[in-house]
This record gives C-alpha cells, structure tokens and sequence, in this order.
C-alpha cells in the first residue's frame, strides 16, 4: 500500500460557527474520516479569582472542553463506518495545581 493522505484545516475552536464552517468544508472534501486529531489547547497562568471577567476566566474552557466536545460531534457522522479519535491534552490533565483552570 501507499502513504495515507492528510489533510490538515485550521479554525477557531471557541467560536462554534467557525467549526461548522470548518466541517462543511471537511465534509465537502471526504466522505469519511479515518483520524481526528484534537490537539488545540490554550491555557491560563492566572488563578481563577484573577479573572477580571466570566469571559476570560471562561474563554479556555470554550477551546480546551467545548471546542473538543463540538469536534468530536460533528465528526461522528464522517465516522460511522469506524474511525478514530485522538485527542492531545498538557500535563495539567494529570497534575492538575489548585486553582487554576
């Protein structure tokens, strides 16, 4: 067999139109999909009493959580007939320190 194709595409994963933008495209170029890469991440050194706002103290979960989570539903439907899913995280998935987010 052959090299497998990528196909990379980049978008803002804490505005939820730009990812449907980016699965319209994604879905007008494949069929299906054999791995979804999950591999954005933005984090915060401040504390959470830090924040000056909820949108700030909040606009990492929109990427980090939300954004994978947006991801990952829209695409299901390009793998039903199977597929893989990685996604990347930090350290913080395992050592987390008190107070930050």
């Amino acid at each position: 067999g052959g090299a497998a194709a990528v196909d990379t595409l980049a978008c803002d994963l804490a505005e939820e139109e730009d990812v449907e933008r980016a699965f319209v495209e994604i879905r007008a170029r494949h069929a299906h999909i054999d791995l979804l890469v999950l591999n954005a991440g933005v984090a915060s050194i401040a504390l959470i009493e830090d924040h000056e706002s909820l949108p700030g103290l909040t606009a990492g979960l929109r990427t980090n959580l939300l954004g994978a989570i947006a991801c990952t539903y829209l695409a299901l439907p390009l793998m039903r007939a199977g597929g893989r899913i990685l996604y990347v995280s930090s350290g913080f998935a395992f050592v987390g320190p008190a107070g930050y987010i």
